[in-house]
């Protein structure tokens, strides 16, 4: 499974969100990101099961606008789990 990654809901800035190419579908991905990683939530609406990963960010700069469309992001950080 990899490195676990504890973040909690506060660090989570603003909504889930998912981009247009993915509404709709029977497994939906989301995006949404903290201060130090791009989050990717995987749901699969058939069996209910969510997995959500941890990404480096591709650049500080790049813009992160998963409304429009599937987020650019870097290297693979670990498997996430929130708390409250």
């Amino acid at each position: 499974m990899g490195k676990i990654i504890t973040i909690s809901r506060d660090e989570i800035q603003g909504a889930w969100l998912t981009p247009p190419e993915n509404q709709g579908q029977i497994v939906e991905v989301s995006y949404a990101c903290t201060e130090d990683y791009i989050l990717r939530c995987w749901h699969d609406r058939s069996d209910g099961e969510t997995r959500i990963t941890a990404y480096d960010w591709p650049a500080k700069d790049e813009p992160f606008a998963p409304w429009q469309s599937v987020p650019s992001h870097g290297r693979r950080r670990g498997v996430v789990e929130i708390t409250d």
